[in-house]
């Protein structure tokens, strides 16, 4: 909540306790990047922030901010479930490897909903040999599917690229996979 207050006062310049005209322009551009410059979502965007501003006076109070960040964070975990529905569909792993590859997962990332190149390839490391050659094959692909922007991959993402080291056979992981359990339990 002490954020959550912090960044309302970072946008309520005149402290006024209320975030109104320019200081509004600026919060929306912040909190919806894509929605304020794309005249497509610019619907989506006035009925959410009408939804946001509960007495109608152009103007968002602390609590009418909160219901506004709560919205913004329930649109980020529906466009990130969508997501990984999509991804699931596209790799056509069964649920029982998606749940094995979520735990994989959330055990290397420490339960943070993003992990790093560097996490991947030590991951990556007691299955296939992390030289030179293997490493930058990796960083290639890791940088053909991430967002650029963070550098870092979700969980879909992070199916991705199991999916495409799985379909090429990325340095004879598939037969290092099979010959024993140490293999998996090394993940």
């Amino acid at each position: 909540m002490d954020q959550l207050r912090r960044q309302f006062i970072s946008y309520d310049w005149d402290s006024s306790g209320d975030v109104s005209k320019k200081e509004l322009v600026q919060l929306i551009v912040d909190v919806f990047p894509d929605m304020a410059h794309d005249p497509e979502k610019r619907p989506l965007l006035l009925q959410i922030m009408k939804d946001a501003d509960a007495d109608n006076n152009g103007r968002l109070d602390f609590s009418e901010f909160l219901q506004l960040m709560r919205t913004v964070e329930d649109l980020g975990d529906l466009t990130q479930l969508q997501k990984e529905r999509q991804v699931i569909d596209q790799t056509q792993f069964t649920s029982n490897e998606v749940s094995e590859f979520r735990s994989i997962f959330l055990e290397v990332t420490k339960g943070e909903a993003r992990m790093s190149l560097q996490d991947f390839k030590e991951m990556m490391s007691p299955i296939c040999p992390m030289g030179d050659r293997n490493s930058h094959a990796i960083s290639a692909m890791w940088f053909e599917i991430c967002d650029s922007t963070s550098k870092m991959f979700d969980f879909p993402d992070f199916l991705l690229m199991m999916r495409r080291l799985l379909d090429i056979n990325f340095a004879n992981m598939n037969q290092r996979l099979h010959r024993g359990p140490q293999h998996r339990k090394a993940w």
